[in-house]
């Protein structure tokens, strides 16, 4: 393969390829586990990331009651592949364990983030990393650019192929 060919090949995959996000799938794993009415999320209607996450759209990092799950409960922390079996398996250990207190909190409608015993229990999440990273929700300007740059490079590699082609006079 053509190093240009190479490029503009890598740089088709870097600009397409997805990027790790929450599992939409967990709010209702949890609703159904904890046998609650409705999806539990202490910010609001925003689809139940909020309970574990630091924010609505989930990702990283995790708040105390999502590092608990993970660190001591046994939830797996594989950021692109959904583990439902994971996600009940902790939450059953966790209604069968000393914090059970907090899927009590859950099913009344509390914050089990806000439980002191829980803050000064768990431990902190690792805050370095990509994982730290404001990431965008969307492709963007970067993306345009660096599509317009590849374009650019191409056009200028096929451009030097021909004059190195063209006879000598």
């Amino acid at each position: 393969m053509k190093p240009i060919t190479a490029c503009l090949v890598a740089g088709l995959v870097a600009l397409w390829a997805g990027e790790a996000t929450a599992h939409p799938g967990y709010p209702l794993v949890v609703k159904d586990t904890l046998q609650l009415t409705a999806i539990f999320d202490p910010s609001g209607p925003n689809g139940g990331c909020y309970l574990c996450h630091q924010t609505t759209g989930g990702g990283t990092p995790l708040r105390p009651f999502g590092t608990l799950l993970v660190q001591q409960y046994g939830l797996s922390s594989d950021p692109v592949n959904e583990d439902d079996p994971s996600l009940v398996s902790a939450l059953g250990e966790l209604q069968a364990g000393p914090d059970a207190h907090l899927v009590t909190d859950i099913k009344n409608g509390i914050d089990p983030n806000n439980d002191p015993v829980l803050e000064a229990s768990a431990l902190p999440t690792p805050e370095y990393g990509c994982g730290v990273a404001a990431r965008a929700t969307s492709r963007g300007p970067s993306a345009v650019w660096l599509a317009a740059a590849l374009f650019a490079l191409a056009l200028r590699a096929r451009r030097a192929a021909t004059q190195l082609e063209r006879p000598v006079e």
